[in-house]
C-alpha cells in the first residue's frame, strides 16, 4: 500500500541555488489539483472522440508530469500523423511511452510498407516480429544478402515464430541459404522443446531420406519405449545415435529407471558421439538427484563435464546419503567464490566435525555466526551463540531522496499515484528503477518506503542486494489493525505478520487465489 500524501509532497519540492525548499502547500496543492482536474478532462475528450477540443486543453498541460502519457494516448490512435510522431520519439525519448510509441509506430510502417522510414526508426529490442519485419526492410531495400543471413538465424529456434516472419522465411525456403542442415537444426530443436507440430511443419523441407529419418525422430518422440526394439538398430537412419539418446531423455520424464537401464547398455554404440553421451549423461544423474536417489552421488562424481549446477546437486547427494567424507569431496569441487558462501561454510564445518577435525569446526562457526542468515543461525545454534540480528538501514539523507523525487520519472509516478492509477504507478516504477545503480536502487526503495509503498520499496531493495535494513523488508504496518484481529482470533500478532509479508508483501491489491 502506498498513501498518496506521502508521494504528492514530493511534487511539491523544487531546487533553489542548492537549498530544498518546501512550497507552501496550499499554493503548490492548488497549481497541482487545477492540472489533474484538466487532465481528466482531456482524457474524457480523447476517449469521446473530440481531437480538437483535446488538442487545444493539451496545450495548456506541457508541464504537467502526464504531458507524455496524454500524448501518447493521442499518438497511438494517429500513427499517419508522422512528423508528431518523431517530434514525441525525440523530445521525450527518455519516457516509457517513447518505446511504447515506437513499437507501434514501427507496426503501422511495416503495415503500410514505409521501409525506408521503418529501416530508420528501428531499435534492437526483444520483439521478434519487428525484427523479422526490419530485415525483411534490409531485403526489399536491397541489401537481401544481409537479410538472408539473419533470416537463417531468425528461423533456427524450437518456437513457432509469429505471421510478420512469413514473407522474410518464404525467400528464405528459396535461397541458397536454406540448407539440409539448417533444416534439420530447427527440427532437433523444436522435438527438443516438444513442439510437435512445429517439428511435423519443418518435416515438409526434407527430401526423401531425410523425411524417413525424421518419421523415427518423430516415432521414438511420441513413443521412447520403441528404443527397446532390436530392429531399432538395424535401422538405415544416419542419425541412430542421435535419435537413440533423445528417446532415452523422453522415457527419463516418465520412467527413468528404465532409461538409465536402457542407456547403460547401449551407451557405447558406435553411433552415439562425445558430446551427445555427456549431455545425456548429465542429464540423467541430475534426474537422479532432483528425486533424491541414492545412485546420484555416483553418477554426478563420474561427469567429465561439470557447472555449477552439478557442482551444487552433487554436495545435496552426498548430503542425502550421510556420507561426510564425499561431502567434504563435493564442496572441495566449488569454486572459490562459491566456497564463501554461507550454506556451504555450515556444511564444511559439519563434514569437519564429523569427520573429527572439531577445532576446525568451531572457528568456521564462530565466524559463521556472525551472519545474519540461515545457515549463521544454525552456526550460532552449535556454538551457542546469540543469533545476529543487527539491522543497518540504508542511511538516506533528505537531499538524497528530494533528488531522486524530483528526477522526471518519479515525478509521474507521485502524479500516477494522486490520480489513484495504481497499475500505471507500478509500471513506471519499475521503468524508472531499472536505469539506476545499485546505490540510487537504495535510495530508491527508501523513498518507496517514505511513500508507505511496501511491496516496491522491499523488491527494490532486493534488486540493490542489500539486505540489512530490516525496519524496510519487514514493516509493521496496520499494527492496530493486527493486533485486534490477532487478539480477537487467539493469534501471535507475529504470525499475522509474518503470513502478510510472505503472501503479499503488504500489497493491498492482492488476491488470495483460492
Amino acid at each position: 500500500m502506498f498513501a498518496k500524501s506521502g508521494a504528492i509532497k514530493y511534487g511539491c519540492r523544487v531546487l533553489l541555488t542548492g537549498v530544498l525548499v518546501l512550497l507552501s502547500a496550499t499554493a503548490c496543492g492548488g497549481i497541482w489539483d487545477q492540472q489533474r482536474q484538466d487532465f481528466l478532462r482531456a482524457e474524457k475528450l480523447l476517449q469521446q472522440g473530440n481531437d480538437d477540443a483535446f488538442l487545444e486543453l493539451s496545450r495548456i498541460l506541457t508541464s504537467y508530469p502526464l504531458y507524455p502519457y496524454l500524448q501518447y494516448q493521442w499518438l497511438k490512435n494517429n500513427l499517419h500523423q508522422s512528423d508528431k510522431v518523431q517530434f514525441f520519439l525525440s523530445r521525450y525519448k527518455e519516457s516509457r511511452y517513447a518505446g511504447l510509441l515506437r513499437d507501434k509506430w514501427l507496426a503501422y510502417l511495416a503495415e503500410h510498407e514505409h521501409w525506408h522510414e521503418f529501416i530508420r526508426q528501428y531499435e534492437v529490442g526483444g520483439d521478434i516480429a519487428l525484427e523479422c519485419q526490419y530485415y525483411w526492410g534490409i531485403y526489399t531495400t536491397g541489401n537481401k544478402q544481409q537479410a538472408l543471413n539473419e533470416a537463417k538465424r531468425l528461423w533456427a529456434v524450437g518456437d513457432s515464430l509469429p505471421k510478420a516472419c512469413d514473407p522474410l522465411f518464404l525467400e528464405l525456403t528459396m535461397s541458397r541459404y536454406f540448407t539440409r542442415e539448417l533444416v534439420w537444426r530447427r527440427f532437433e530443436l523444436a522435438l527438443k522443446k516438444d513442439n510437435v507440430a512445429l517439428a511435423e511443419y519443418v518435416r515438409r523441407f526434407f527430401d526423401r531420406i531425410d523425411r524417413n529419418n525424421a518419421d523415427v525422430w518423430l516415432q521414438i518422440h511420441k513413443k521412447p519405449s520403441l528404443i527397446q526394439d532390436s530392429a531399432f538398430w538395424i535401422n538405415n537412419n544416419t542419425q541412430i545415435g542421435l535419435v537413440f539418446a533423445h528417446g532415452v531423455e523422453r522415457m527419463a520424464k516418465t520412467d527413468l529407471d528404465m532409461a538409465i537401464q536402457v542407456w547403460d547398455s547401449r551407451k557405447r554404440e558406435p553411433a552415439i558421439d562425445t558430446g551427445t553421451a555427456q549431455e545425456l549423461e548429465r542429464t540423467l544423474a541430475l534426474a537422479l538427484a532432483y528425486r533424491q536417489d541414492a545412485r546420484a552421488y555416483h553418477r554426478l562424481a563420474q561427469l567429465s563435464i561439470v557447472d555449477d549446477n552439478v557442482r551444487e546437486w552433487k554436495i545435496r547427494a552426498a548430503l542425502l546419503e550421510q556420507d561426510w567424507q564425499h561431502v567434504i569431496d563435493a564442496l572441495a569441487g566449488l569454486t572459490a567464490e562459491e566456497k564463501q558462501e554461507p550454506g556451504w561454510q555450515y556444511w564444511l564445518a559439519r563434514s569437519l566435525e564429523a569427520k573429527g577435525g572439531g577445532t576446525q569446526a568451531q572457528v568456521i562457526y564462530r565466524r559463521l555466526a556472525g551472519d545474519r542468515s540461515f545457515y549463521g543461525f544454525l552456526a550460532a545454534d552449535r556454538v551457542g551463540e546469540p543469533y545476529h540480528l543487527a539491522d543497518k538501514p540504508v542511511l538516506a539523507t533528505a537531499v538524497q531522496l528530494d533528488a531522486l523525487a524530483q528526477e522526471t520519472d518519479f515525478k509521474v509516478i507521485s502524479e500516477f499515484i494522486a490520480l489513484d492509477r495504481e497499475l500505471e504507478a507500478r509500471r513506471q516504477w519499475w521503468y524508472a528503477v531499472s536505469k539506476l545503480s545499485k546505490q540510487q536502487l537504495m535510495i530508491a526503495a527508501k523513498l518507496a518506503q517514505q511513500w508507505q509503498w511496501d511491496q516496491q520499496a522491499i523488491i527494490t531493495m532486493v534488486k540493490a542486494d542489500y539486505w540489512d535494513d530490516l525496519e524496510l523488508r519487514f514493516p509493521v504496518r496496520y499494527l492496530t489493525e493486527v493486533r485486534r484481529n490477532a487478539y480477537r482470533q487467539d493469534l501471535d500478532p507475529a504470525i499475522i505478520f509474518g503470513l502478510i509479508r510472505q503472501e503479499s508483501m503488504l500489497d493491498k491489491y492482492a488476491q488470495s487465489p483460492a
